[in-house]
């Protein structure tokens, strides 16, 4: 993939973050029931290690409620090494990189009165991986979350999760675990 391609594909999914998440927050400030302010509404931005995002992901998430809607980025670039027999029996070292593109968009349920919840989500991975020797799952596929999260209501405070998140890629199951941990964007005043 060129790197002009994966400009194209970001400035997308920058566009995309920030008319869905003006549209999700004007739905719940004007549609929501009297007594919800705009303060009901938290932001939040986290780096998550494993996970949806197969090896890393930057996300951005926005809660009402127990009901969110998360987007996650995963640009990178990988140079792997594999060896191959060489001439002579002394290995031959065959170096590739990997550049790959995924995103995804998940809707979750967060069960739970305190900070501290149970996430239950799922949505769509969708991609590109420029390389054939890729050796983890292939967008497009279903992403899934279950796991715990700390997610205070307070701005500025930090945010952290941690749970099972399957990829289902290609018609094969692919178990996975993620940590994050981020900050809280918006929320109550401390």
């Amino acid at each position: 993939m060129k790197l002009h391609a994966i400009h194209k594909k970001l400035l997308l999914l920058t566009v995309l973050l920030v008319v869905t998440g003006g549209i999700y927050t004007t739905r719940a400030q004007f549609y929501a029931p009297s007594d919800h302010e705009a303060s009901d509404i938290y932001s939040s931005l986290y780096f998550e290690l494993g996970g949806n995002g197969i090896i890393y992901s930057i996300n951005f998430d926005l809660v009402t409620e127990n009901r969110g809607l998360r987007l996650g980025l995963t640009p990178f670039g990988i140079t792997q090494s594999q060896k191959q027999p060489g001439v002579y029996s002394e290995p031959l070292i065959e170096q590739y990189t990997t550049d790959a593109f995924m995103a995804f968009i998940m809707g979750h349920y967060l069960i739970g009165k305190t900070a501290h919840k149970f996430e239950l989500g799922g949505g769509v991975l969708f991609g590109d991986v420029s390389h054939v020797k890729w050796k983890y799952p292939r967008p497009p596929g279903l992403t899934f979350t279950a796991g715990y999260r700390f997610m205070p209501k307070e701005k500025g405070n930090l945010t952290f999760r941690a749970g099972f998140t399957p990829i289902i890629s290609h018609g094969e199951f692919h178990p996975r675990i993620g940590v994050s941990i981020g900050w809280m964007l918006t929320g109550q005043e401390n």
